[in-house]
Protein backbone atom coordinates (compact mmCIF):
# COMPACT_ATOMS: atom_id res chain seq x y z
CA UNK A 1 0.00 0.00 0.00
CA UNK A 2 1.38 3.48 -1.18
CA UNK A 3 0.61 6.77 0.59
CA UNK A 4 -0.04 9.39 -1.80
CA UNK A 5 1.37 12.51 -0.63
CA UNK A 6 -0.79 15.46 -1.97
CA UNK A 7 1.43 18.34 -3.82
CA UNK A 8 2.07 21.52 -1.52
CA UNK A 9 0.17 24.67 -2.37
CA UNK A 10 2.28 26.60 -4.31
CA UNK A 11 1.03 29.67 -1.92
CA UNK A 12 2.54 28.03 0.99
CA UNK A 13 5.73 26.56 -0.92
CA UNK A 14 9.31 27.59 0.50
CA UNK A 15 10.89 29.59 -2.05
CA UNK A 16 13.98 28.08 -4.13
CA UNK A 17 16.60 30.58 -1.69
CA UNK A 18 15.46 29.02 1.44
CA UNK A 19 13.53 32.19 2.68
CA UNK A 20 10.14 31.05 5.06
CA UNK A 21 6.91 30.27 3.07
CA UNK A 22 4.54 33.39 1.99
CA UNK A 23 1.44 34.21 3.50
CA UNK A 24 -1.56 34.87 1.27
CA UNK A 25 -1.94 38.54 0.61
CA UNK A 26 -5.50 39.76 1.02
CA UNK A 27 -6.81 42.13 -1.76
CA UNK A 28 -7.23 45.61 -1.39
CA UNK A 29 -10.96 46.47 -0.09
CA UNK A 30 -11.46 48.51 -3.14
CA UNK A 31 -10.25 45.70 -5.73
CA UNK A 32 -13.33 43.54 -4.62
CA UNK A 33 -15.75 46.59 -5.99
CA UNK A 34 -13.66 47.78 -8.52
CA UNK A 35 -15.21 45.59 -10.76
CA UNK A 36 -18.92 45.69 -9.86
CA UNK A 37 -18.55 49.66 -9.72
CA UNK A 38 -16.92 49.69 -13.32
CA UNK A 39 -20.35 47.09 -14.69
CA UNK A 40 -22.82 49.80 -12.87
CA UNK A 41 -20.96 52.59 -15.04
CA UNK A 42 -20.86 51.39 -18.40
CA UNK A 43 -24.26 50.01 -18.26
CA UNK A 44 -25.51 53.65 -16.79
CA UNK A 45 -23.13 55.47 -19.73
CA UNK A 46 -24.68 52.97 -22.13
CA UNK A 47 -28.04 53.16 -21.58
CA UNK A 48 -27.96 57.10 -21.80
CA UNK A 49 -25.50 57.20 -24.71
CA UNK A 50 -28.28 54.78 -26.37
CA UNK A 51 -31.11 57.21 -25.59
CA UNK A 52 -29.03 60.71 -26.18
CA UNK A 53 -27.65 59.66 -29.54
CA UNK A 54 -31.72 58.77 -30.55
CA UNK A 55 -30.62 55.57 -31.49
CA UNK A 56 -34.08 54.13 -29.20
CA UNK A 57 -35.88 56.44 -30.61
CA UNK A 58 -35.22 55.29 -33.60
CA UNK A 59 -35.82 51.78 -33.42
CA UNK A 60 -39.25 52.23 -31.93
CA UNK A 61 -40.26 54.79 -34.98
CA UNK A 62 -38.85 51.81 -37.07
CA UNK A 63 -40.74 49.37 -35.35
CA UNK A 64 -44.18 52.10 -35.79
CA UNK A 65 -44.04 51.82 -39.31
CA UNK A 66 -43.78 48.05 -39.16
CA UNK A 67 -47.55 48.32 -37.46
CA UNK A 68 -46.88 48.43 -34.22
CA UNK A 69 -48.28 50.88 -32.04
CA UNK A 70 -45.89 53.41 -30.58
CA UNK A 71 -46.05 52.16 -26.69
CA UNK A 72 -45.08 48.65 -27.93
CA UNK A 73 -42.72 50.17 -29.88
CA UNK A 74 -41.05 51.84 -27.46
CA UNK A 75 -41.08 48.35 -25.26
CA UNK A 76 -39.25 46.36 -27.56
CA UNK A 77 -36.47 49.13 -28.02
CA UNK A 78 -36.19 49.79 -24.29
CA UNK A 79 -35.62 45.63 -24.04
CA UNK A 80 -32.81 46.02 -26.17
CA UNK A 81 -31.35 49.22 -24.74
CA UNK A 82 -31.24 47.20 -21.60
CA UNK A 83 -29.66 43.95 -23.42
CA UNK A 84 -26.97 46.46 -24.92
CA UNK A 85 -26.05 47.91 -21.27
CA UNK A 86 -25.96 44.42 -19.91
CA UNK A 87 -23.47 43.45 -22.50
CA UNK A 88 -21.46 46.02 -22.05
CA UNK A 89 -20.88 45.87 -18.47
CA UNK A 90 -20.51 41.89 -18.93
CA UNK A 91 -17.93 42.38 -21.20
CA UNK A 92 -15.49 45.27 -20.30
CA UNK A 93 -15.88 43.24 -16.00
CA UNK A 94 -17.16 39.94 -16.09
CA UNK A 95 -18.61 41.27 -12.93
CA UNK A 96 -21.94 39.52 -14.99
CA UNK A 97 -25.00 39.65 -11.94
CA UNK A 98 -24.27 43.36 -11.27
CA UNK A 99 -24.45 43.73 -14.66
CA UNK A 100 -27.37 42.23 -15.34
CA UNK A 101 -28.74 43.98 -12.52
CA UNK A 102 -27.71 47.45 -13.96
CA UNK A 103 -28.71 46.62 -17.23
CA UNK A 104 -31.91 45.86 -15.98
CA UNK A 105 -32.18 48.72 -13.70
CA UNK A 106 -31.16 51.00 -17.06
CA UNK A 107 -33.56 49.56 -19.26
CA UNK A 108 -36.78 49.80 -16.82
CA UNK A 109 -35.45 53.26 -16.18
CA UNK A 110 -35.14 53.90 -20.20
CA UNK A 111 -39.34 52.63 -20.59
CA UNK A 112 -40.48 54.85 -17.45
CA UNK A 113 -41.17 58.22 -19.12
CA UNK A 114 -43.83 55.67 -21.42
CA UNK A 115 -44.95 53.79 -18.36
CA UNK A 116 -45.72 56.63 -16.11
CA UNK A 117 -47.74 57.92 -19.01
CA UNK A 118 -49.47 54.74 -19.40
CA UNK A 119 -50.10 54.55 -16.01
CA UNK A 120 -51.35 58.77 -15.64
CA UNK A 121 -53.57 57.68 -18.85
CA UNK A 122 -55.09 54.70 -16.58
CA UNK A 123 -55.44 57.13 -13.55
CA UNK A 124 -58.06 58.98 -15.36
CA UNK A 125 -60.12 56.97 -17.57
CA UNK A 126 -63.75 56.82 -16.61
CA UNK A 127 -66.92 55.47 -18.87
CA UNK A 128 -66.59 53.43 -21.59
CA UNK A 129 -62.52 53.41 -21.24
CA UNK A 130 -62.66 51.79 -17.80
CA UNK A 131 -61.60 52.14 -14.93
CA UNK A 132 -57.46 52.17 -13.26
CA UNK A 133 -56.87 48.26 -11.66
CA UNK A 134 -54.31 49.02 -8.70
CA UNK A 135 -54.07 45.03 -9.07
CA UNK A 136 -53.27 44.88 -12.54
CA UNK A 137 -50.94 48.22 -12.36
CA UNK A 138 -48.91 46.48 -9.58
CA UNK A 139 -48.84 43.09 -12.03
CA UNK A 140 -48.13 44.97 -14.51
CA UNK A 141 -44.87 46.36 -12.52
CA UNK A 142 -44.25 43.05 -11.68
CA UNK A 143 -43.91 41.78 -15.85
CA UNK A 144 -41.57 44.70 -16.89
CA UNK A 145 -39.70 43.84 -14.10
CA UNK A 146 -38.95 40.22 -15.12
CA UNK A 147 -39.27 41.12 -18.46
CA UNK A 148 -36.11 43.58 -18.50
CA UNK A 149 -34.60 41.26 -15.78
CA UNK A 150 -34.58 38.14 -18.59
CA UNK A 151 -33.69 40.15 -20.84
CA UNK A 152 -30.65 41.31 -19.37
CA UNK A 153 -29.73 37.80 -17.91
CA UNK A 154 -29.83 36.67 -21.30
CA UNK A 155 -27.67 38.82 -22.77
CA UNK A 156 -25.12 38.61 -19.32
CA UNK A 157 -24.48 34.98 -19.93
CA UNK A 158 -23.92 35.43 -23.76
CA UNK A 159 -21.21 37.85 -22.91
CA UNK A 160 -19.59 35.91 -20.23
CA UNK A 161 -19.24 33.41 -23.03
CA UNK A 162 -18.26 35.49 -25.59
CA UNK A 163 -15.94 37.53 -22.84
CA UNK A 164 -13.75 34.06 -22.30
CA UNK A 165 -13.29 33.81 -25.72
CA UNK A 166 -11.60 36.95 -25.81
CA UNK A 167 -9.97 36.57 -22.91
CA UNK A 168 -8.83 33.43 -23.79
CA UNK A 169 -7.48 34.69 -27.72
CA UNK A 170 -5.91 37.34 -25.95
CA UNK A 171 -3.88 34.92 -23.82
CA UNK A 172 -3.14 32.56 -26.72
CA UNK A 173 -1.70 36.23 -28.73
CA UNK A 174 0.29 36.79 -25.63
CA UNK A 175 2.12 33.36 -25.23
CA UNK A 176 2.82 33.82 -29.36
CA UNK A 177 4.66 36.73 -28.17
CA UNK A 178 6.55 35.98 -25.46
CA UNK A 179 7.50 32.28 -26.29
CA UNK A 180 7.31 33.27 -30.08
CA UNK A 181 5.81 29.96 -31.29
CA UNK A 182 5.08 31.37 -34.41
CA UNK A 183 1.38 30.93 -36.53
CA UNK A 184 0.77 27.64 -35.11
CA UNK A 185 -0.11 29.22 -31.88
CA UNK A 186 -2.56 31.70 -33.76
CA UNK A 187 -5.60 29.11 -34.51
CA UNK A 188 -7.50 30.32 -31.55
CA UNK A 189 -6.94 33.70 -31.50
CA UNK A 190 -7.56 34.08 -35.36
CA UNK A 191 -11.07 32.05 -35.08
CA UNK A 192 -12.12 34.27 -32.39
CA UNK A 193 -10.99 37.34 -34.19
CA UNK A 194 -12.75 36.01 -37.80
CA UNK A 195 -15.93 35.49 -35.60
CA UNK A 196 -15.49 38.80 -34.19
CA UNK A 197 -15.33 40.22 -37.37
CA UNK A 198 -18.02 38.33 -39.28
CA UNK A 199 -20.40 39.47 -36.24
CA UNK A 200 -19.22 43.37 -36.74
CA UNK A 201 -20.48 42.94 -40.77
CA UNK A 202 -23.57 40.98 -40.29
CA UNK A 203 -25.19 41.99 -37.21
CA UNK A 204 -26.69 45.62 -38.49
CA UNK A 205 -27.20 44.34 -41.76
CA UNK A 206 -29.29 41.65 -40.17
CA UNK A 207 -31.42 44.52 -38.12
CA UNK A 208 -31.76 45.95 -41.44
CA UNK A 209 -33.29 42.62 -42.32
CA UNK A 210 -35.46 42.47 -39.25
CA UNK A 211 -36.23 46.09 -39.24
CA UNK A 212 -37.04 46.94 -42.62
CA UNK A 213 -36.81 43.69 -45.18
CA UNK A 214 -35.21 40.62 -45.52
CA UNK A 215 -33.77 42.25 -48.98
CA UNK A 216 -32.70 45.74 -47.33
CA UNK A 217 -28.94 45.36 -48.64
CA UNK A 218 -30.12 43.76 -52.11
CA UNK A 219 -30.51 47.00 -54.10
CA UNK A 220 -28.77 50.29 -54.06
CA UNK A 221 -32.03 52.36 -55.16
CA UNK A 222 -31.09 53.34 -58.87
CA UNK A 223 -34.48 52.73 -60.66
CA UNK A 224 -35.96 52.43 -64.38
CA UNK A 225 -39.52 51.76 -63.14
CA UNK A 226 -41.46 54.16 -65.75
CA UNK A 227 -45.61 54.56 -64.87
CA UNK A 228 -47.61 51.10 -65.81
CA UNK A 229 -49.97 52.89 -67.89
CA UNK A 230 -50.55 55.60 -70.07
CA UNK A 231 -52.25 58.37 -68.68
CA UNK A 232 -53.76 60.37 -71.28
CA UNK A 233 -56.77 60.08 -71.16
CA UNK A 234 -59.56 58.63 -68.49
CA UNK A 235 -60.95 55.68 -67.42
CA UNK A 236 -64.81 55.26 -67.60
CA UNK A 237 -64.83 53.90 -63.70
CA UNK A 238 -62.99 52.93 -61.36
CA UNK A 239 -61.37 49.96 -60.87
CA UNK A 240 -58.99 48.17 -57.94
CA UNK A 241 -58.15 45.11 -59.33
CA UNK A 242 -54.15 45.98 -59.99
CA UNK A 243 -51.96 48.14 -61.84
CA UNK A 244 -52.10 52.07 -61.87
CA UNK A 245 -54.77 53.87 -63.14
CA UNK A 246 -55.82 57.80 -63.15
CA UNK A 247 -59.52 58.17 -62.31
CA UNK A 248 -60.64 62.03 -63.32
CA UNK A 249 -64.42 62.21 -63.05
CA UNK A 250 -65.76 63.57 -66.16
CA UNK A 251 -67.10 66.81 -64.74
CA UNK A 252 -64.01 67.59 -63.96
CA UNK A 253 -63.11 69.13 -67.31
CA UNK A 254 -65.62 70.09 -69.16
CA UNK A 255 -65.30 70.68 -72.85
CA UNK A 256 -63.05 67.34 -73.56
CA UNK A 257 -60.08 68.27 -71.53
CA UNK A 258 -59.94 65.45 -70.32
CA UNK A 259 -56.97 64.01 -68.00
CA UNK A 260 -54.69 66.46 -69.57
CA UNK A 261 -55.83 69.11 -67.38
CA UNK A 262 -54.32 66.92 -64.32
CA UNK A 263 -51.95 65.31 -65.71
CA UNK A 264 -49.22 66.07 -68.69
CA UNK A 265 -46.79 63.37 -70.48
CA UNK A 266 -43.59 64.79 -71.62
CA UNK A 267 -40.11 65.87 -69.55
CA UNK A 268 -39.43 69.42 -69.68
CA UNK A 269 -36.95 69.18 -67.03
CA UNK A 270 -34.83 67.01 -68.52
CA UNK A 271 -33.35 69.52 -71.21
CA UNK A 272 -31.36 70.74 -67.22
CA UNK A 273 -30.83 67.47 -65.91
CA UNK A 274 -27.81 67.47 -63.59
CA UNK A 275 -25.31 64.93 -62.84
CA UNK A 276 -23.79 64.15 -59.31
CA UNK A 277 -25.53 62.84 -56.13
CA UNK A 278 -27.68 65.26 -53.70
CA UNK A 279 -26.80 65.92 -50.43
CA UNK A 280 -28.33 66.08 -47.12
CA UNK A 281 -28.20 69.06 -44.93
CA UNK A 282 -30.41 69.71 -41.44
CA UNK A 283 -31.38 71.82 -39.10
CA UNK A 284 -33.27 72.02 -35.89
CA UNK A 285 -36.77 74.00 -35.08
CA UNK A 286 -38.57 74.58 -31.53
CA UNK A 287 -40.55 71.63 -30.41
CA UNK A 288 -43.98 72.24 -31.89
CA UNK A 289 -45.13 70.52 -28.68
CA UNK A 290 -44.84 70.19 -24.57
CA UNK A 291 -44.13 67.85 -22.86
CA UNK A 292 -42.07 65.50 -25.17
CA UNK A 293 -38.70 64.27 -24.03
CA UNK A 294 -36.64 66.77 -26.77
CA UNK A 295 -36.94 70.56 -26.80
CA UNK A 296 -36.44 70.49 -30.14
CA UNK A 297 -37.32 69.21 -33.41
CA UNK A 298 -35.75 67.35 -36.40
CA UNK A 299 -35.70 68.70 -40.11
CA UNK A 300 -33.53 67.49 -43.12
CA UNK A 301 -33.32 68.91 -46.39
CA UNK A 302 -32.29 66.37 -49.72
CA UNK A 303 -31.27 69.20 -52.24
CA UNK A 304 -30.54 67.79 -55.69
CA UNK A 305 -27.94 66.79 -57.65
CA UNK A 306 -26.43 70.32 -59.11
CA UNK A 307 -28.37 72.48 -56.61
CA UNK A 308 -25.11 74.65 -55.57
CA UNK A 309 -24.51 75.65 -59.31
CA UNK A 310 -27.75 75.54 -61.47
CA UNK A 311 -29.08 78.87 -60.15
CA UNK A 312 -32.73 77.31 -60.70
CA UNK A 313 -35.55 77.16 -58.42
CA UNK A 314 -37.24 73.41 -58.20
CA UNK A 315 -40.58 72.13 -56.23
CA UNK A 316 -40.51 70.29 -52.77
CA UNK A 317 -41.92 67.42 -51.64
CA UNK A 318 -42.67 67.24 -48.04
CA UNK A 319 -42.22 63.54 -46.42
CA UNK A 320 -43.43 63.19 -43.36
CA UNK A 321 -43.48 61.99 -40.52
CA UNK A 322 -40.38 60.27 -40.66
CA UNK A 323 -37.16 61.65 -40.31
CA UNK A 324 -34.62 60.63 -43.61
CA UNK A 325 -33.05 57.92 -42.34
CA UNK A 326 -36.26 55.73 -42.25
CA UNK A 327 -36.22 56.64 -46.24
CA UNK A 328 -33.21 56.17 -47.00
CA UNK A 329 -32.75 52.84 -44.82
CA UNK A 330 -36.29 51.18 -45.83
CA UNK A 331 -36.65 52.25 -49.54
CA UNK A 332 -32.97 53.75 -50.93
CA UNK A 333 -35.09 57.08 -51.31
CA UNK A 334 -31.99 59.70 -51.82
CA UNK A 335 -30.15 57.12 -53.87
CA UNK A 336 -33.43 56.29 -55.69
CA UNK A 337 -33.86 60.18 -56.22
CA UNK A 338 -30.47 60.97 -57.21
CA UNK A 339 -30.96 58.03 -60.22
CA UNK A 340 -34.36 59.68 -61.46
CA UNK A 341 -33.29 63.17 -61.19
CA UNK A 342 -30.03 62.69 -63.14
CA UNK A 343 -32.05 60.41 -65.60
CA UNK A 344 -34.52 62.86 -66.05
CA UNK A 345 -37.29 60.23 -65.31
CA UNK A 346 -37.90 63.22 -63.07
CA UNK A 347 -37.60 66.87 -62.59
CA UNK A 348 -34.73 67.83 -59.92
CA UNK A 349 -36.55 68.33 -56.74
CA UNK A 350 -35.47 69.78 -52.90
CA UNK A 351 -37.34 66.77 -50.39
CA UNK A 352 -37.49 68.03 -46.92
CA UNK A 353 -37.90 65.34 -44.16
CA UNK A 354 -39.93 66.64 -41.34
CA UNK A 355 -39.34 64.13 -37.99
CA UNK A 356 -42.04 63.98 -35.16
CA UNK A 357 -39.85 62.11 -32.82
CA UNK A 358 -39.61 63.46 -29.19
CA UNK A 359 -43.39 65.02 -29.12
CA UNK A 360 -45.89 63.72 -26.37
CA UNK A 361 -47.60 61.73 -28.84
CA UNK A 362 -45.72 59.15 -30.77
CA UNK A 363 -48.31 59.30 -33.05
CA UNK A 364 -48.88 62.47 -33.93
CA UNK A 365 -50.87 62.60 -36.80
CA UNK A 366 -49.42 65.79 -38.09
CA UNK A 367 -52.36 67.31 -36.16
CA UNK A 368 -52.94 70.14 -33.75
CA UNK A 369 -54.15 67.99 -30.75
CA UNK A 370 -57.31 68.42 -28.87
CA UNK A 371 -55.66 69.62 -25.69
CA UNK A 372 -53.13 71.81 -27.13
CA UNK A 373 -49.83 70.16 -26.22
CA UNK A 374 -48.84 69.55 -29.82
CA UNK A 375 -49.26 71.81 -32.88
CA UNK A 376 -47.79 69.80 -35.94
CA UNK A 377 -50.38 71.06 -38.89
CA UNK A 378 -49.24 74.57 -37.97
CA UNK A 379 -45.98 73.88 -36.94
CA UNK A 380 -45.12 72.75 -40.98
CA UNK A 381 -47.48 75.23 -42.66
CA UNK A 382 -46.61 78.06 -40.85
CA UNK A 383 -43.17 77.33 -39.60
CA UNK A 384 -41.37 74.68 -41.97
CA UNK A 385 -42.68 75.66 -45.10
CA UNK A 386 -41.66 79.37 -45.10
CA UNK A 387 -38.31 78.98 -43.83
CA UNK A 388 -37.90 76.48 -46.51
CA UNK A 389 -38.81 78.88 -49.06
CA UNK A 390 -36.97 81.90 -47.59
CA UNK A 391 -33.97 79.51 -47.02
CA UNK A 392 -33.51 77.58 -50.36
CA UNK A 393 -34.25 78.01 -54.42
CA UNK A 394 -38.05 76.69 -53.90
CA UNK A 395 -40.88 77.61 -56.91
CA UNK A 396 -42.92 79.23 -54.00
CA UNK A 397 -46.58 77.84 -55.53
CA UNK A 398 -48.81 75.48 -53.93
CA UNK A 399 -48.53 73.91 -58.07
CA UNK A 400 -45.39 72.93 -57.20
CA UNK A 401 -45.40 71.74 -53.52
CA UNK A 402 -46.33 68.28 -52.37
CA UNK A 403 -46.72 65.68 -49.54
CA UNK A 404 -45.11 62.32 -48.96
CA UNK A 405 -46.44 59.98 -46.51
CA UNK A 406 -46.07 56.13 -45.75
CA UNK A 407 -48.33 54.23 -43.00
CA UNK A 408 -49.20 56.99 -40.88
CA UNK A 409 -47.53 59.14 -42.81
CA UNK A 410 -50.04 58.38 -45.51
CA UNK A 411 -52.58 59.73 -43.20
CA UNK A 412 -50.88 62.90 -43.05
CA UNK A 413 -50.16 63.63 -46.40
CA UNK A 414 -53.53 63.48 -47.72
CA UNK A 415 -55.10 65.20 -44.60
CA UNK A 416 -52.31 67.90 -44.81
CA UNK A 417 -53.53 68.76 -48.81
CA UNK A 418 -56.89 68.60 -48.53
CA UNK A 419 -56.93 70.93 -45.41
CA UNK A 420 -54.45 73.38 -47.01
CA UNK A 421 -54.94 73.22 -51.03
CA UNK A 422 -53.42 76.80 -51.32
CA UNK A 423 -50.15 75.77 -49.56
CA UNK A 424 -50.04 72.03 -51.36
CA UNK A 425 -51.21 70.35 -54.52
CA UNK A 426 -50.68 66.95 -54.41
CA UNK A 427 -50.31 64.07 -51.88
CA UNK A 428 -48.86 60.58 -52.12
CA UNK A 429 -50.17 57.99 -49.80
CA UNK A 430 -48.13 54.36 -49.55
CA UNK A 431 -50.98 52.48 -47.40
CA UNK A 432 -52.11 55.14 -45.80
CA UNK A 433 -55.67 55.14 -43.88
CA UNK A 434 -58.27 58.23 -44.04
CA UNK A 435 -60.22 58.16 -40.92
CA UNK A 436 -58.71 60.48 -38.08
CA UNK A 437 -58.85 59.01 -34.70
CA UNK A 438 -59.49 55.24 -36.64
CA UNK A 439 -58.85 52.59 -34.15
CA UNK A 440 -57.38 49.43 -35.05
CA UNK A 441 -54.78 46.66 -34.36
CA UNK A 442 -52.64 48.71 -36.65
CA UNK A 443 -53.41 51.88 -35.17
CA UNK A 444 -54.31 51.56 -31.67
CA UNK A 445 -52.99 55.28 -30.64
CA UNK A 446 -54.40 57.00 -33.34
CA UNK A 447 -57.22 58.57 -31.64
CA UNK A 448 -55.15 60.27 -28.95
CA UNK A 449 -54.19 63.55 -30.38
CA UNK A 450 -58.30 63.87 -31.38
CA UNK A 451 -59.20 62.78 -27.60
CA UNK A 452 -62.09 60.53 -28.95
CA UNK A 453 -63.46 64.12 -30.58
CA UNK A 454 -65.86 63.34 -32.96
CA UNK A 455 -66.16 66.88 -34.61
CA UNK A 456 -62.30 67.18 -34.45
CA UNK A 457 -61.67 63.38 -35.97
CA UNK A 458 -64.01 64.82 -38.90
CA UNK A 459 -62.34 67.93 -39.25
CA UNK A 460 -59.56 66.10 -39.81
CA UNK A 461 -60.64 62.67 -41.86
CA UNK A 462 -59.87 62.77 -45.46
CA UNK A 463 -62.45 60.78 -46.25
CA UNK A 464 -64.55 63.20 -45.31
CA UNK A 465 -62.47 66.38 -46.59
CA UNK A 466 -62.34 65.14 -49.81
CA UNK A 467 -65.98 66.63 -50.12
CA UNK A 468 -65.05 70.03 -49.18
CA UNK A 469 -63.01 71.43 -52.11
CA UNK A 470 -64.27 73.81 -54.31
CA UNK A 471 -63.93 73.07 -57.97
CA UNK A 472 -61.23 75.32 -58.33
CA UNK A 473 -59.43 73.53 -56.08
CA UNK A 474 -60.39 69.85 -57.64
CA UNK A 475 -58.69 71.13 -60.67
CA UNK A 476 -55.35 71.39 -59.27
CA UNK A 477 -55.54 68.88 -56.21
CA UNK A 478 -54.02 65.14 -57.46
CA UNK A 479 -53.95 62.56 -54.81
CA UNK A 480 -51.34 59.44 -55.30
CA UNK A 481 -52.42 56.90 -53.38
CA UNK A 482 -51.21 53.29 -53.37
CA UNK A 483 -52.82 50.10 -51.63
CA UNK A 484 -52.84 46.80 -50.72
CA UNK A 485 -56.81 45.78 -51.78
CA UNK A 486 -56.64 42.35 -50.44
CA UNK A 487 -55.16 43.99 -46.85
CA UNK A 488 -57.95 43.87 -44.44
CA UNK A 489 -57.33 47.28 -42.71
CA UNK A 490 -55.16 49.33 -45.04
CA UNK A 491 -56.98 47.53 -48.56
CA UNK A 492 -60.36 48.67 -47.04
CA UNK A 493 -58.94 52.34 -46.51
CA UNK A 494 -57.74 52.50 -49.97
CA UNK A 495 -60.59 51.56 -51.63
CA UNK A 496 -62.78 53.48 -49.44
CA UNK A 497 -60.56 56.44 -50.34
CA UNK A 498 -60.66 55.96 -53.62
CA UNK A 499 -64.45 55.76 -54.26
CA UNK A 500 -64.63 58.86 -51.90
CA UNK A 501 -62.62 60.87 -54.07
CA UNK A 502 -64.35 59.43 -57.62
CA UNK A 503 -67.40 60.45 -56.23
CA UNK A 504 -66.54 64.11 -54.97
CA UNK A 505 -65.16 64.48 -58.39
CA UNK A 506 -61.62 64.61 -57.08
CA UNK A 507 -58.80 63.40 -59.54
CA UNK A 508 -56.91 60.37 -58.48
CA UNK A 509 -54.07 58.57 -59.48
CA UNK A 510 -54.68 55.11 -57.99
CA UNK A 511 -51.64 52.16 -57.54
CA UNK A 512 -52.58 48.95 -56.83
CA UNK A 513 -49.91 46.61 -55.21
CA UNK A 514 -49.96 43.18 -54.14
CA UNK A 515 -46.98 44.01 -51.83
CA UNK A 516 -48.63 44.63 -48.74
CA UNK A 517 -47.45 47.36 -45.93
CA UNK A 518 -44.14 47.45 -45.56
CA UNK A 519 -40.76 49.26 -46.87
CA UNK A 520 -40.56 46.91 -50.03
CA UNK A 521 -43.80 48.76 -51.50
CA UNK A 522 -42.47 51.76 -50.87
CA UNK A 523 -39.01 51.44 -52.57
CA UNK A 524 -41.22 49.24 -55.71
CA UNK A 525 -43.83 51.41 -55.92
CA UNK A 526 -42.35 54.94 -55.52
CA UNK A 527 -41.08 55.34 -58.53
CA UNK A 528 -43.77 55.20 -60.72
CA UNK A 529 -45.98 57.82 -58.30
CA UNK A 530 -42.94 60.30 -58.34
CA UNK A 531 -43.27 60.53 -62.22
CA UNK A 532 -46.92 60.86 -61.74
CA UNK A 533 -46.32 64.08 -59.70
CA UNK A 534 -44.14 65.48 -61.89
CA UNK A 535 -47.10 64.78 -64.99
CA UNK A 536 -48.95 66.89 -62.31
CA UNK A 537 -46.66 69.35 -62.01
CA UNK A 538 -46.31 69.55 -65.65
CA UNK A 539 -49.95 69.98 -66.37
CA UNK A 540 -50.09 73.18 -63.64
CA UNK A 541 -47.07 74.83 -65.50
CA UNK A 542 -44.99 74.30 -62.74
CA UNK A 543 -42.27 74.16 -66.03
CA UNK A 544 -43.35 76.46 -68.18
Amino acid sequence: MSLEIPSPDPRFSAPANGAPPSSPVPSAPWRRWARPVLAVAAAAITGLALHASGTLAGAAATLEVMGFDPDRSRLIADLMGAAVATAAGALLTNAVRTSILAGSVAGLMLFGRTFLDETRSAISAKGPAGSFDPVGWALSVATLVVAFTVAAWATGELARIVRSWLVDAGHDLAAVARRGRGVQGLGRPAAVAAVVAVMAVTLPIFSDMVNYSPDAHMRDGRTGVALTQETTAAPAAASVTGGSELLVPPELAPGGIGASSVMRTGTPWSAWAPSGQGQLVKFTEPAPWVGGTTSTALVQVYLPPGYAASGRAYPVVYAVPWDASLWTTGANLTTMLDTMITSGQMPASIVVFVAQVGGPYPASECANSLDGREWFETYLVNTVVPYVDATYRTIKTSAARSVLGFSQGGFCSTMLVLRHPDVFSTAISLSGYYEAGVVSNQTPNAYRPFGANPSLEAQYSPIRLVGQLSPAQRRSVLLILEGDPSDPFYGAQYTSMVKAAESAGVPVFAVRSPSGHGWPTVRDELPAMLEALAQHQNALGVFA
